[in-house]
């Protein structure tokens, strides 16, 4: 009766007991991955383990909380670059797909995924392969709107940047198809870096990506800093909690960031001369971003008067100062040094007229000490065109800023005021030194002030001796590929005095070669002839000064100080106080390394500047001081001295700034019409070569007392 009223079984009841185990039967619920991310086990979601952030959290727009158990993921970036550098690029490559096929304009910043486990890596060849034949991947991190922007120029360089990729070397077949899968993550996001991620990106910040450099520069920026920008503008400090919502800001940022990017690289082969003007270089990326933010905040503010600003939110305000801040350091580092102070000139007037608001805010009254800086850095180049003067600023805001630098916890802050203060009473002490009393006195003040800046210095910023028992030797042939002039050879060695302590050794030897050339020039003095009387250890503090020099590269200085003070003024004083012809030679070498930065650099630096200084000027400067010395003197009999010699600047408008927008498009239009290409003495086609003719003023002091010309340096 069982048997018959029992089912009958669909398989045989003694394979039913020889047969494995039934599988229990899953859940309709994805179980928690203990290797996932910390976001996807709570969502009981399978994660991609991704690093830094996994691609699920980015898709729905999680806040990835990482990993707990710190999974090791293995960087194979170097291989896949040697193994695709050595590979060339066929000649017979397919074309490109038109650039019209986008993708949508939510389209997020993918980082790139890091390696799995074996099991998961047959489905993400799948995808790869998918991925592979459609060409949104390339355009993922702009948004329609901004691919229709770009020129001819910008989609030609996208797509000869990424056609290497797209077809193989032998047959012209796919290159997909003969590549490694395992490696093919870092291919899929060559240029992004691995931190970043759309949490770590301002969505403003996003859209003003323009180039495929753009992620990778403002990573830099927030997380490296740019090299000797962080000291004069804490702009990852101010930007980094994404407080700020204005475009022109971050693309100030991002031009000014593309200026100290690496070496510009050469143009593809081949190409003919209008190809070459578009290869968009990050001078040229640079440029571009600088036009777009200055037409921005045109377009913002067309007017920069208090009136303007009276109405606007305080974070409106702060980003507008911000803005004018940067592109006040773009054309610094471009050697634009009008531009650089009629950014500053309008900066300082809406900051004395909203002091108030700016004091009011931590971030304010972090751009008050930024332009506090850069005000003195201009004073330090021409004190006749300071952007604190009466008509510019208000007295009492000039002196609470002056005051802010001479408080400072920054020992380059506190120096430079202490230099400023040397710089001013000595050049009231040559004019009058019948009052040498009273200049003495002052002086007196100023090393004692000097003393306490070198006493509050840490032990780790001192230099420290080597014990080499010749510190100078002879003969020797240093600095023959600087690029001295005819007649001038070096016939000493230096052994180098350094800072092995130190954090930042170039800062600290910087630093102190400062320290050394203030202290001796304060203790200087003046005779009623105009001749000096220069300390009995000035012989000693000047080879102080080159051993100090002697460690570091003149080029390297040049790229760390592009936006400060530098060390041409106390190497280029030590040659002016000393008397010994070998060091002097040795000074003249030194100084021509700077030129070195000329090939392959970016910006100012590659233009023979350090920060605020031309270098090539006043190595032309120096020669015919001492050509000029030496037949006064000998026309006068020996009583001829010079008191002051600067190069004399066009007239500046101190009230106008509605030219700051047009001459940003004239001088993108300019070099996007005669490319990047440098000219025979070296210059980059932005600024007038620095081998033009150009006129100083000559204030010197004789027996008849003294005069002020005006000449020409050939």
């Amino acid at each position: 009766m069982s048997d018959s009223a029992s089912p009958p079984d669909p398989l045989p009841s003694a394979a039913a007991k020889q047969g494995p185990p039934r599988q229990p039967r899953k859940r309709n619920v994805v179980s928690r991955d203990r290797n996932g991310c910390a976001t996807c086990r709570r969502r009981h979601l399978r994660c991609d383990k991704t690093k830094p952030e996994c691609f699920n959290c980015i898709r729905l727009g999680y806040n990835c909380e990482g990993y707990g158990n710190r999974i090791a993921f293995r960087d194979q970036t170097s291989l896949i670059t040697q193994k695709f550098q050595a590979r060339k690029p066929s000649a017979q490559a397919s074309p490109r797909k038109p650039a019209d096929a986008v993708a949508p304009e939510t389209a997020p910043l993918l980082p790139g995924p890091q390696l799995e486990s074996p099991g998961a890596r047959v489905n993400q060849d799948e995808t790869v392969m998918a991925f592979l034949n459609d060409d949104t991947w390339m355009w993922g991190a702009w948004s329609p709107s901004q691919v229709e922007q770009m020129d001819d120029g910008d989609l030609e360089q996208l797509s000869n940047e990424t056609e290497w990729f797209a077809v193989d070397d032998t047959d012209g077949s796919p290159a997909s198809s003969s590549l490694d899968f395992s490696n093919m993550d870092a291919l899929l996001y060559p240029r992004l870096p691995p931190t970043i991620s759309s949490v770590s990106l301002h969505p403003v910040a996003r859209q003003c990506f323009q180039f495929p450099d753009d992620p990778e520069h403002f990573h830099r920026l927030l997380h490296d800093g740019v090299n000797g920008l962080t000291a004069i503008v804490p702009l990852a400090g101010l930007i980094a909690d994404e407080s700020f919502s204005a475009p022109y800001l971050y693309r100030a940022a991002l031009a000014v960031t593309a200026l100290c990017a690496s070496p510009a690289k050469s143009a593809p082969a081949g190409q003919d001369g209008l190809a070459l003007a578009h290869h968009m270089t990050p001078e040229k990326q640079a440029l571009r971003h600088y036009t777009m933010s200055v037409q921005a905040l045109h377009d913002t503010f067309p007017k920069t008067t208090v009136s303007a600003f009276r109405d606007c939110s305080l974070q409106d305000l702060l980003a507008w100062f911000l803005t004018r801040l940067l592109l006040a350091n773009c054309d610094l580092r471009l050697g634009c040094l009008a531009a650089w102070r009629a950014h500053l000139r309008a900066a300082g007037r809406i900051l004395s007229a909203c002091h108030g608001r700016f004091v009011q805010s931590p971030k304010g009254r972090q751009l008050a000490h930024a332009f506090a800086r850069m005000a003195l850095l201009v004073e330090l180049q021409n004190r006749d065109l300071a952007v604190t003067s009466l008509r510019t600023m208000n007295p009492g805001v000039a002196s609470e800023l002056s005051s802010m630098i001479e408080r400072s916890e920054s020992p380059r802050d506190r120096l430079l005021a202490l230099i400023r203060r040397v710089s001013k009473i000595e050049l009231k002490y040559r004019y009058r030194p019948d009052l040498w009393r009273k200049w003495v006195r002052k002086m007196g003040e100023v090393d004692a002030a000097l003393a306490d800046w070198q006493r509050r210095l840490p032990p780790s910023e001192l230099p420290v001796d080597t014990g080499v028992q010749e510190v100078v030797a002879f003969p020797a042939s240093t600095g023959s590929g600087c690029g001295g002039t005819a007649g001038r050879r070096a016939v000493v060695e230096v052994r180098p005095l350094t800072f092995p302590n130190s954090v930042d050794a170039r800062t600290a030897a910087v630093n102190y070669s400062h320290f050394l050339c203030a202290r001796m020039r304060a203790r200087t003095r003046y005779r009623g002839d105009g001749s000096k009387e220069a300390p009995r250890d000035t012989e000693a503090t000047v080879l102080h000064i080159c051993r100090i020099a002697a460690g570091l590269s003149a080029a390297s200085c040049a790229q760390a100080e592009a936006f400060g003070h530098g060390m041409l003024p106390a190497i280029g004083g030590a040659y002016y106080w000393t008397s010994d012809p070998s060091m002097r030679s040795w000074i003249w070498h030194w100084l021509g390394g700077y030129e070195e930065a000329e090939a392959g650099a970016v910006g100012g630096g590659g233009r023979g500047r350090e920060g605020i200084w031309n270098v090539r000027q006043t190595r032309r400067l120096m020669v015919f001081l001492d050509e000029e010395t030496e037949r006064r003197r000998a026309a006068m009999g020996g009583s001829w001295d010079i008191i002051a010699a600067a190069i004399e600047e066009d007239e500046e408008s101190m009230d106008e700034d509605d030219g700051v927008c047009d001459r940003a498009v004239r001088r993108e239009q300019r070099l996007m019409l005669r490319g990047c290409d440098d000219r025979e003495d070296g210059s980059s086609s932005l600024v007038m070569s620095d081998r033009v003719p150009f006129r100083i003023v000559l204030h010197s002091r004789s027996a008849d007392g003294w005069a002020t010309d005006c000449l020409t340096v050939p």
